[in-house]
């Protein structure tokens, strides 16, 4: 963000991955999906003027910037729009595909970020309605108001899960993760114990989840600092954090296991082949 705007909305997909998974097999996307979840969105001051994607009767969806010295702009699923005076400006969206949004609003000086409030992952119906007021003057937190199934009435209310003050507030870098064990590209003998370790050093660590084996019929969550016996073969370890404002990481680590399971799975076999005849004992 940019100039000498005061104030500043963001409307963006969370970087991060829904429980959906993508039909037809394994993703390339460290086994996870990223599922789109469009939104309308537009910030309207005291006056009435609006800035963002509005409907009109004869042109349909169009931009309109009439908030004086605003803008609007849209890099890939992201909407931003820039306000340059202080005042009350309510910022809504409206979801056009379900989906989850991660909403950031930052109140602005020329010499960085006063303050970031954040709301990572709501959860979108393909009606849901979302409206915030700012008063950039004042230092109450504001409380984003959710219409779900757009009928018009407000049925819940969302505080930010972060509201960062000072350097912390121009956060949007995404925390460092790294995966102490399994090794990436290594092999287990045994029991496999799953150590990491997430760190952010602006807004810090919101929340923090590992899945192995995702897309797989053996895909489960997995605790930090745990032991656990796999079968042999290739595994995979996802480690995904996300900090305060919405920013996410994820790491992942590729294994074999190898050793004494082996020798159970060749046990297990020749158990299954002799009581099948398969196998001759002498003398019988």
């Amino acid at each position: 963000m940019t100039g000498s705007a005061d104030f500043a909305a963001a409307f963006t997909t969370p970087n991060a991955f829904d429980r959906e998974r993508e039909p037809g097999g394994l993703l390339d996307y460290d086994g996870f999906v990223v599922k789109l979840a469009p939104v309308q969105a537009q910030v309207v001051d005291e006056a009435g003027h609006v800035t963002g994607v509005v409907d009109d009767p004869e042109m349909g969806r169009i931009i309109e910037q009439s908030i004086p010295d605003s803008f609007y702009e849209q890099i890939g699923e992201t909407k931003f729009v820039y306000v340059p005076e202080d005042g009350v400006f309510t910022a809504t969206f409206r979801a056009t595909d379900a989906g989850h949004l991660s909403m950031v609003v930052r109140d602005l000086t020329p010499a960085g970020p006063r303050r970031t409030l954040a709301f990572p992952r709501v959860p979108l119906t393909e009606s849901t309605f979302g409206q915030l007021v700012v008063d950039t003057r004042s230092a109450d937190i504001p409380t984003l108001l959710l219409d779900r199934d757009g009928d018009g009435a407000f049925d819940e209310s969302v505080q930010p899960t972060a509201v960062v003050e000072g350097e912390a507030a121009e956060d949007d870098r995404q925390p460092d993760i790294t995966i102490g064990s399994p090794v990436d590209g290594g092999a287990v003998e045994g029991k496999v114990t799953v150590v990491w370790s997430a760190v952010d050093d602006g807004a810090g660590v919101l929340t923090e989840v590992a899945e192995l084996d995702a897309d797989t019929p053996q895909a489960q969550m997995v605790a930090n600092v745990s032991t656990l016996c796999l079968p042999p073969g290739e595994h995979t370890l996802a480690v995904v954090a996300e900090d305060r404002l919405g920013n996410v990481q994820v790491e992942v680590s590729r294994f074999e296991v190898r050793g004494p399971y082996e020798l159970g799975a060749l046990i297990s076999f020749l158990e299954e082949v002799w009581q099948d005849g398969l196998i001759a004992v002498p003398g019988t």
